[in-house]
């Protein structure tokens, strides 16, 4: 086992290592900050806190729960955007979208499949089954009318590191599916 350990003045060699030893079993990194070693995000470190997620997930050696940790974060990362910036203007289960009628239906937002209706998983209380691929979704309104910014796993830095271009397109397109069955299909479609 070897560990490389980055400073802060070659933080920027961290998405090169990754894409060279993301197969690599025996390596791990750490970052060294006021003499002490991380290999994951910190309170005292939020500065750093993009690096060290790209650490953490970088030191998860078996590739299924390391995609299923980038899943995850990836929910976490859009959810929280969303609640921040508010784009969809939620008010009692209808967005801007349904309110104007620019939607094919009246409420709940875009999670609508073609000629199916309602997604299975969309309860009450909102959705029951986190996905990344359908996060990232901006109905039409949103990107041509409001002007909000398209959501991409190519505009996140810890799939920057990690992913291909095949990679990002099978976390962009998989809509309506467990994390089950699209971690399932992500290594169908991705094989090392």
């Amino acid at each position: 086992m070897k560990d490389i350990i980055l400073e802060e003045n070659n933080l920027n060699k961290l998405k090169k290592l990754v894409r060279k030893y993301k197969y690599n079993s025996d390596i791990y990194i750490k970052f060294k900050y006021n003499n002490k070693l991380y290999s994951k995000p910190s309170k005292k470190l939020d500065k750093y806190k993009n690096y060290l997620e790209v650490i953490e997930t970088f030191n998860i050696k078996d590739r299924r729960k390391r995609i299923s940790h980038i899943y995850d974060y990836l929910c976490n990362y859009f959810d929280e955007d969303m609640r921040k910036n508010n784009y969809c203007e939620f008010e009692n289960g209808t967005c801007i979208a349904n309110r104007l009628g620019y939607s094919v239906h009246d409420n709940n937002g875009c999670c609508y499949q073609y000629k199916k209706g309602l997604c299975k998983y969309l309860t009450k209380n909102g959705c029951s089954n986190p996905n990344p691929s359908c996060k990232i979704f901006m109905c039409e309104y949103l990107n041509k009318v409001k002007k909000v910014p398209n959501y991409s796993t190519r505009k996140v830095y810890l799939t920057n590191c990690f992913f291909s271009f095949r990679e990002h397109l099978v976390f962009r397109r998989n809509y309506f599916i467990t994390k089950k069955e699209f971690l399932d299909k992500y290594f169908k479609k991705i094989k090392m």
